[in-house]
């Protein structure tokens, strides 16, 4: 494998930011899912279904969909966010965007790699949880920021995405 070139990565689209759009209610079938997901887990079905229906701002533009929960304070605490083709794959740099945009560029998040027994991984969905802005989590780093773009990353012999992509 020695001597390979590593494909360039290509800017594809501009970014597009987030909008407001209309929350579909959920179906019938989706509502049983959830109660029978709920209740197979110990769950209490009716505690499933309420946050199934419970209200929440929807945001889309043309790569995702992301439904965010408020504190009641108003503050941002939970983001969940899946591609609008329902793929898989969703960059780091576009999760740090997403939450800048709707939780602000100084409000902290987590993606919780969750024990087993609590593992939910049913639609290539991500939830960022968040806390108020200008509150710390105690894990991080706390160097200042450090940000590469590709020129930096290649002196190193890696591959990183434009900063505006």
């Amino acid at each position: 494998m020695a001597g390979k070139k590593r494909p360039a990565l290509t800017p594809k689209r501009p970014w597009q930011r987030l909008v407001p759009a209309e929350k579909v209610t959920p179906s019938a079938r989706r509502i049983a899912a959830t109660r029978a997901e709920a209740a197979s887990m110990g769950g209490d079905p009716d505690k499933a279904e309420e946050g199934l229906r419970a209200p929440a701002e929807l945001w889309v533009n043309d790569r995702y969909v992301v439904s965010v929960t408020r504190h009641p304070d108003g503050w941002v605490r939970l983001l969940s966010i899946r591609r609008q083709d329902r793929l898989p794959d969703v960059p780091w740099r576009h999760l740090q965007r997403i939450k800048n945009q709707l939780a602000g560029d100084e409000a902290e998040a987590l993606e919780l790699f969750p024990a087993e027994s609590r593992l939910v991984d049913t639609a290539n969905q991500r939830w960022l949880w968040c806390i108020p802005p200008g509150e710390k989590f105690p894990v991080g780093f706390d160097d200042g920021r450090v940000v590469s773009g590709p020129e930096e990353a290649a002196r190193v012999g890696a591959v990183q995405a434009a900063l505006d992509a």
